[in-house]
């Protein structure tokens, strides 16, 4: 009867795959008896045929591995639903280093890559895991787009500092012929923020920038996002996975973290008239003081300074509002492909104010989602 009920009520069947039971184990044939014995009590399969009770138990036995094992026979064990079980533990959004292999593959990276791609995600899977916990970003939806956009941004964490082009140096414009290869040095590596010393001046961050086919990359980060001259346009250029760019950005992760104080400086800096005027010895309000921004680069604070630019600055609640308006699957037909291009475009301008590499970012965002939310 028991059986029959659970057998024909849907809603019951549900509630049991979350069921977990202690029992001894089919495969130890210490239990036989015990779990197979009622078969021959009258009324039952094999009442009054020992002959096949006995070889029925022989049959079973043939199975039965748990003697060549190490574990103590007779012993009870949990047992669980084991698809239950691995939906239940997906919630936690910890993502496996396969996963993480599955999402950033090894041909998205160059043959002779150094780091190599190994490498790469064994140094940032933890921080990465970390970081989205911490800041709520473990939905299978915000997981995915967060990898999607930070594969473009961060070059498939193969660059957590903005590199610069050597080329044609014109008025206020650079077009870029060969990535700089001192911009490519890990600032760890230097000791300092690349441009600390005069050696190092670079035309290319407070310049409107072209890459080698003449196409327009950014424009000038002088006076930009709190940027008090053309050495802040160097020294607050693009770090992290999210490629946190501009002196109040900084500011505003330095506070986050507890290394600057916020009376230290002047809220909206940016709004003094000497600072729109680009005169900045006559300010009056005081910017953040921020002394190592390279610190944004170091494995440990990349990915955090990503998920909390995502979660804690520019127009928050707009780009994980435009996220969770997604859905779990990868669009099929072309109604819903247009549909997710749009809302990732949604969620690209809401993070970079603009709408560069649109495509490549839908797509990586897709890639992320038929693994993570399959």
């Amino acid at each position: 009867m028991l059986a029959n009920y659970i057998r024909s009520n849907k809603t019951i069947r549900e509630r049991l795959k979350g069921f977990v039971c202690e029992a001894p184990s089919e495969w130890d044939s210490s239990n036989n008896e015990a779990r197979y014995g009622k078969l021959k009590d009258e009324g039952e399969f094999y009442h009054g045929d020992e002959a096949g009770y006995k070889a029925f138990i022989k049959l079973l036995k043939s199975f039965q591995f748990w003697d060549k094992t190490d574990f103590t026979a007779g012993q009870k064990l949990w047992f669980f639903h084991p698809l239950a079980f691995v939906r239940h533990f997906r919630k936690c959004g910890w993502l496996s280093i396969g996963e993480f292999r599955q999402v950033y593959s090894d041909d998205q990276y160059a043959g002779n890559s150094s780091p190599t791609p190994h490498e790469l995600r064994t140094t940032y899977l933890f921080p990465l895991n970390f970081a989205t916990r911490k800041f709520g970003l473990t939905s299978p939806l915000r997981l995915s787009h967060f990898l999607g956009q930070g594969a473009v941004e961060s070059g498939w964490l193969t660059s957590m500092q903005e590199t610069s082009m050597i080329g044609v140096v014109g008025a206020g414009t650079v077009h870029g012929k060969r990535k700089n290869p001192t911009s490519i040095l890990a600032e760890s590596t230097l000791g300092h923020w690349y441009g600390a010393v005069a050696e190092e001046d670079d035309p290319w961050f407070r310049s409107e920038k072209f890459n080698s086919h003449g196409g327009r990359i950014a424009g000038s980060y002088d006076w930009k996002n709190g940027n008090c001259d053309s050495k802040d346009s160097q020294k607050f250029r693009g770090r992290g996975f999210k490629q946190l760019t501009g002196r109040s950005n900084y500011a505003g992760y330095w506070v986050f973290r507890g290394w600057i104080n916020s009376s230290s400086f002047n809220d909206s800096w940016w709004t003094d008239p000497e600072y729109i005027k680009h005169n900045r010895g006559r300010m009056t309000k005081i910017p953040a003081e921020i002394r190592n921004p390279q610190e944004v680069s170091l494995k440990e604070n990349c990915i955090d300074s990503g998920a909390y630019f995502l979660l804690c600055e520019r127009a928050k609640w707009k780009i994980t509002g435009a996220i969770d308006k997604d859905i779990p699957t990868v669009a099929d037909d072309a109604a819903g492909k247009l549909r997710e291009f749009n809302l990732s475009r949604e969620v690209t301008y809401a993070i970079n104010g603009g709408y560069i590499d649109d495509k490549r970012r839908c797509d990586y965002t897709r890639l992320a989602k038929e693994i993570i939310c399959d």
